[in-house]
């Protein structure tokens, strides 16, 4: 992965996301909910011991996910609007789902209401794996998850970015101007890197289709 992976282009390796980091788990132990930084795609494989339980929400329903933990702590999000980013934060999947129905019957009447949960709750879709020695566990762009180990355990884990990313890193670069968050690296720099890399690969001749 760290061959094809666009980070190879910044020109220098930023420890905990393209220098895999080594994780030592006991029981109860958890990881909170997060979203990688800048957006990026990760990989976890477990190398030993107990099994990891994740949770998961798709990209698409990132910002439901949101929403239902500001429902559920309005004192606490309103005090430190970051939260999310301080990967502090673990809420029971059963209570974020709660809280995306509760908004829906707010919404008044029942159609109203109807509507609101095929906006709402539907997308906040959770989804739960059990991780175990010899597995890979992959996360996708702007996937909110968070799990906890079963016993002692060790994983190791880095973050990678294929060509498809690019899209999710400007969103995730304009997401952390919004919330005066310093980036990991620069988004601009490594596309400029992209670019100097293109323009000095020598050109490739077209390609010819034969004709019978």
């Amino acid at each position: 992965l760290a061959g094809q992976s666009l980070l190879r282009h910044l020109g220098r390796r930023v420890t905990g996301v393209m220098v895999p980091w080594l994780y030592v788990g006991s029981t109860f132990s958890a990881f909170c909910w997060h979203v990688e930084d800048h957006r990026l795609y990760s990989i976890n494989y477990h190398h030993f011991g107990a099994p990891k339980r994740w949770y998961g929400v798709p990209g698409a329903a990132a910002e439901a996910f949101e929403d239902a933990a500001r429902a559920l702590y309005p004192d606490l999000f309103a005090s430190q609007p970051d939260l999310l980013h301080q990967l502090v934060t673990m809420i029971s999947p059963a209570a974020l789902l709660r809280a995306a129905a509760a908004a829906a019957a707010a919404a008044g009447t029942a159609a109203a209401a109807a509507a609101a949960a095929a906006a709402v709750a539907a997308p906040l879709r959770v989804c739960a794996l059990t991780q175990r020695p010899g597995e890979f566990v992959v996360t996708l762009p702007r996937a909110y998850h968070a799990g906890l180990n079963l016993g002692v355990n060790c994983a190791e884990a880095v973050n990678f970015a294929p060509p498809d990313w690019l899209a999710h890193s400007w969103r995730a670069q304009e997401a952390l101007r919004r919330a005066a968050r310093p980036p990991v690296f620069s988004h601009e720099g490594l596309v400029l890197a992209l670019a100097r890399r293109l323009l000095a690969a020598p050109a490739r001749a077209p390609t010819r289709t034969a004709t019978p």
